[in-house]
């Protein structure tokens, strides 16, 4: 049968017409006809990657080959274009003669231009001043890597200071060969224009008059940043900037590394670096402040150390090689930022600047919140005298290493709870409290292994809590105080729990204590006997740790010796009363301290000495013998603990019997 197809032929052309008329909307937006009569014009093969993109916001041609012709074309698309936000034209070799063509140019939408290593010159540079007018809408100009010089400098800082460029807020000429008297424009420039923020003038020739310039703009100008690196502003620039940071309003980034500063600009700097109310990152490294002539003399680096500590507002600095210069043949070994310390040292003791480096991270960390861990000399640990001593203590030769680590990286403690023991209970109450007031961030709890939101859901009547908890102000360790009721049977669990912990816990103490508003020592009480009558006062303390201490025997430090001393005491006075009667209720001290450190084989055998029953000894080992770190060890000290062979045959059979146990126990696990 025949079928009317008028309507469908009717919608077909419709669509077509659309269609067409889309493609010419699109043709008449993006400059596609203009750019490729142009190319016809001109004899020059149309560049197909920006064919490709005329409709898209942001247009990377970077190394495309475009020369002198591929300019003038793509002038003709860009009058017309609308959709174009940022072109990158880097490395096109366009030269001062590429460059006129942009003369005239009229285009509204265009926000960011790059134009790096184009060899443009003064010629070139007074073209595109001439078009900035009729781009309204540039807020960042990009001419790294050209050939600017001081002649080029003029167009370009007369069209910055006038209304032409109100819009522009980046500007980038580094890697240029401006000069000092580059400077001196620029100074005016930087004084007189009120919107540009960021600037960057690294690896220019602006010496000593020409930094002393700019230096003595920034107090009259917006900028937020600015970069004078690779400079040689030397110790003029350099006093010329410490007179003038004090007075800065809006910059918050300076970097002015690599610029031949010594000793006589350091100390200048130091003094505007501490009165400085609005940088917060400042990079100095690969300056020569340690050196005055050819010697060493590291005042003016102390200074500047001193003056960062000192100013809170300053997040980041840097002060890598500032005894050298730039020399780049340690690494990252001799990186170094006084604002943030944290990392990996290793350091030669007979250096000069890594002895300094030595006394001053040492000296800084008498801070709350910071630390040495690791540490090791030549090749074996090494303790670390107390930063309150002498510096006197520290190696004068051979090789330190050891990791820097402050709060800053997220010091974290670690609690365990059972909300059914009157102390943890109340551990867990004033871990919520703190993070509900905020001075302590929970990054992750469980309850019972399921996800818990501590602070925002309500503890339950039981349960096992596992939070990981840091500070979110400088501190070592996170404290929680308490006052207790002896009189009462509550009040005394709670305490007797809390001795418990910092008895058995290596990262658990008691800061101070009173009973009474008298000092009181729980060292001098009888374990697990507690006064009976006043108010105990006390700040049970949780120290902060980069690293979980629990991660596995291998990994895992052994209990000290002081610590283990007070719980030896401990035990005693336990297994003396599991003699005269019946056993407390609750886990022991031994099960406890087997669930929260590590000991030696050592250890291990002097607390088999204490335990006087067989069936205690069997479970005594069963707890220990995991949580040994040096396994190997533990046969021969046993023997050694005991005098008698009886006793000797009888322990040894106790671990030959854990053993065998923890092996039936892995063969039951594996597959």
């Amino acid at each position: 049968p025949f079928q009317d197809m008028s309507d469908s032929d009717e919608w077909s052309d419709a669509e077509s017409d659309a269609a067409e008329g889309e493609q010419r909307e699109c043709a008449a937006t993006t400059g596609r006809r203009e750019y490729f009569s142009r190319c016809a014009a001109l004899e020059a093969v149309p560049c197909a990657m920006l064919v490709a993109k005329l409709r898209c916001e942001h247009i990377n041609l970077r190394h495309a080959g475009m020369g002198v012709k591929g300019a003038r074309a793509l002038a003709a698309a860009l009058a017309v274009n609308e959709h174009i936000r940022s072109l990158n034209l880097g490395d096109n070799a366009f030269g001062d003669e590429g460059c006129t063509a942009f003369v005239g140019l009229s285009n509204t939408t265009l926000t960011s231009l790059n134009l790096a290593d184009n060899q443009i010159g003064f010629h070139g540079m007074r073209s595109l001043a001439s078009a900035l007018p009729g781009v309204p809408s540039l807020r960042e100009l990009v001419l790294k890597g050209n050939v600017l010089d001081d002649r080029a400098a003029v167009p370009l800082t007369d069209a910055l200071s006038g209304p032409a460029a109100a819009s522009l807020t980046r500007l980038d000429v580094s890697y240029n060969t401006l000069g000092e008297a580059s400077g001196l424009a620029l100074g005016e420039m930087i004084a007189s224009n009120a919107h540009l923020l960021d600037l960057d003038l690294g690896w220019n020739s602006l010496r000593g008059a020409g930094g002393s310039s700019v230096a003595q703009a920034l107090p009259r100008s917006a900028l937020r940043r600015i970069n004078l690196s690779w400079n040689s502003i030397g110790d003029q620039g350099a006093v010329a900037l410490g007179e003038a940071i004090p007075g800065i309003a809006a910059l918050t980034h300076l970097d002015i590394s690599h610029n031949r500063i010594g000793r006589l600009g350091a100390t200048a700097l130091a003094d505007g670096l501490r009165r400085s109310s609005t940088l917060t990152s400042c990079e100095l490294s690969h300056n020569p402040m340690g050196l005055d002539g050819t010697k060493f003399n590291l005042e003016g680096v102390s200074a500047i150390v001193d003056a960062l500590r000192s100013n809170r507002r300053i997040e980041s600095a840097g002060l890598t090689d500032v005894h050298e210069g730039a020399s780049y043949k340690r690494g990252a070994a001799c990186r170094f930022s006084p604002t943030d310390p944290d990392g990996s040292y290793k350091l030669d003791c007979a250096d000069p600047w890594d002895a300094f480096l030595l006394e001053t991270l040492h000296a800084m960390s008498n801070e709350p919140g910071e630390t040495w861990m690791h540490v090791r000399h030549n090749g074996a640990p090494l303790v670390v005298p107390d930063s309150g001593e002498s510096s006197g203590e520290l190696p004068k030769s051979g090789l330190v290493e050891f990791e820097y680590v402050s709060w800053r990286r997220g010091l974290e403690a670690a609690l365990d709870l059972d909300l059914s023991n009157a102390g943890d209970r109340l551990l867990a109450e004033l871990a919520e409290q703190r993070v509900i007031a905020g001075d302590v961030c929970c990054h992750w709890s469980k309850l019972d292994g399921t996800p818990f939101a501590l602070g925002v859901a309500s503890l339950p009547a039981a349960g096992s809590l596992r939070a990981a908890c840091s500070s979110t102000t400088p501190q070592d360790e996170l404290t929680f105080e308490a006052a207790l009721d002896l009189s009462s049977p509550a009040g005394r669990a709670t305490a007797l729990r809390l001795w418990e912990r910092q008895l058995t816990s290596p990262l658990e103490s008691w800061r101070s204590a009173s009973l009474d508003d008298a000092r009181a020592d729980p060292a001098e009480w009888q374990y697990p006997h507690l006064p009976e009558q006043g108010t105990l006062k006390l700040e049970h303390t949780v120290e902060l740790r980069s690293k979980p201490l629990d991660r596995g025997r291998h990994l895992s430090p052994p209990m000290a010796e002081a610590r283990f001393d007070d719980l030896m005491r401990a035990l005693s006075a336990e297994q003396q009363l599991s003699l005269e009667g019946p056993a407390r209720e609750g886990p022991g001290l031994l099960s406890q301290a087997a669930g929260r450190a590590y000991f030696t084989a050592e250890q291990a055998a002097a607390v088999l000495r204490v335990v006087r029953k067989r069936k205690g000894r069997a479970r005594a080992m069963s707890a220990l013998h995991p949580r040994v770190i040096d396994p190997q060890n533990l046969s021969a000290a046993v023997q050694r603990a005991f005098a008698s062979e009886a006793e000797r045959q009888e322990v040894m059979g106790v671990l030959e019997a854990a053993l065998s146990e923890r092996r039936r126990g892995f063969a039951v696990r594996s597959p």
